[in-house]
């Protein structure tokens, strides 16, 4: 099944629960994020949702509130984004 892809203001509050890790849908908001498609974004759009998630997964490290593949996880979508924004 694929998901559909993100509206403009979908992503908006997604980069909002991605900022604060202590919000009731931020796990929610993660799983969105691993079944985002990255093709589906703009270059600028990935750029800033990369940015957003590099200070998440920094907060996430230093406060260890998930697990190993979680953050696995996330650095792997981060890396995606990073690639695909610089094109």
């Amino acid at each position: 099944m694929t998901t559909p892809p993100l509206t403009a203001q979908q992503l908006s509050s997604l980069l909002d629960i991605l900022a604060d890790p202590e919000h009731p849908s931020f796990i929610q908001a993660l799983d969105r994020l691993t079944e985002l498609d990255v093709a589906t974004l703009t270059p600028d759009l990935a750029t800033a949702l990369q940015a957003r998630l590099q200070n998440t997964i920094a907060h996430l490290t230093e406060t260890s509130t998930l697990t190993a593949e979680q953050l696995t996880n996330l650095r792997r979508g981060n890396q995606a984004l990073k690639s695909y924004g610089s094109k």
